[in-house]
């Protein structure tokens, strides 16, 4: 591919005395002498065979530049490109190069990686464990970070359950999973249409505060990805067992990634499209008052 553009550049040089009846000696991208007019002509190849290789040079590195990221992409995920300007100023050779160092020396720790995990993983590969270090980095860097995110997709949902467009809210309802999760969510919501009317009558969707929300790291042992609870509405009067939460009613978004888009779904070393969508937040549960006990993950 380097040779690509330097052939095309052509390779004279005008060597044209500065005498009335000289020849120009050099050839412009392989073709014949200019005589006659000596300077002018000499000049003018001159000219042109300096542009042309020096753009073809030019040329000759944003191929390379452009080939060295199209790999790059197809290989890691979009958080983890992040590093092309954060870490190395943009040199995508230094980023690639760095980056494979790195999984070198994950493809020989990985036994060791293995063991500080569940063997539910079956972390039997240097792939495996990298899907779950990159999960991790996934939901630190990406999920957790974008606090205005969660608080949009709660909004949305608040505004969908007052409006009793449940039917819009199942769509991407990820209560349920499998081929019928569209069709139970949509049930489950229906049998709870009017307790969940209830809950958010006189609710402010703009009141909700980034401040008060609880993230829960994913567990790709259990299938569970990340969630995040948002708390609105008023305290309810508390019952007798004291262990029993939440105090208020609660929304739950759970968070569908690249590395895992699904509960109970695989763990993605690598990326599944160099085009894939970005993770987003997506609705699990309207959780009411003291509901749960400290029993309800085990």
């Amino acid at each position: 591919m380097m040779g690509l553009a330097a052939a095309a550049c052509g390779g004279g040089t005008a060597g044209a005395p500065a005498g009335g009846g000289g020849t120009a000696g050099g050839t412009v991208s392989g073709g014949g002498t200019a005589s006659g007019g000596g300077t002018a002509s000499g000049a003018g190849a001159g000219a042109s065979g300096a542009g042309a290789n020096g753009g073809g040079a030019a040329s000759d590195d944003d191929t390379r530049r452009r080939e060295i990221e199209r790999r790059a992409r197809e290989r890691w995920f979009g958080f983890e490109l992040a590093d092309v300007e954060a870490r190395h100023g943009g040199d995508w050779a230094a980023f690639v190069a760095a980056k494979e160092a790195r999984e070198a020396e994950l493809d020989a720790a990985w036994e060791e990686e293995a063991k500080q995990h569940s063997r539910h993983l079956r972390l039997d590969s240097a792939e495996r464990v990298r899907g779950v270090r990159v999960l991790r980095e996934e939901w630190e860097t990406v999920a957790m970070a974008d606090r205005d995110a969660v608080i949009a997709e709660a909004q949305r949902v608040l505004r969908l359950v007052q409006a009793g467009k449940l039917d819009e809210l199942a769509a991407d309802c990820v209560h349920y999973g499998g081929p019928d999760r569209v069709a139970l969510c949509r049930k489950m919501l229906e049998d709870r249409r009017a307790e969940l009317t209830a809950a958010v009558r006189g609710i402010d969707p703009a009141s909700l505060s980034a401040r008060q929300l609880r993230f829960s790291a994913p567990e790709p042992e259990a299938g569970m990805t990340g969630q995040v609870v948002i708390p609105f509405g008023a305290p309810a009067p508390a019952p007798r067992d004291a262990r029993r939460y939440p105090p208020t009613w609660q929304l739950e978004l759970w968070w569908s990634g690249q590395v895992m888009p699904e509960a109970n779904g695989p763990v993605h070393a690598r990326p599944q499209a160099p085009d894939a969508p970005p993770g987003r937040w997506r609705f699990f549960d309207v959780i009411a008052p003291y509901s749960r006990t400290p029993t309800y993950r085990i």
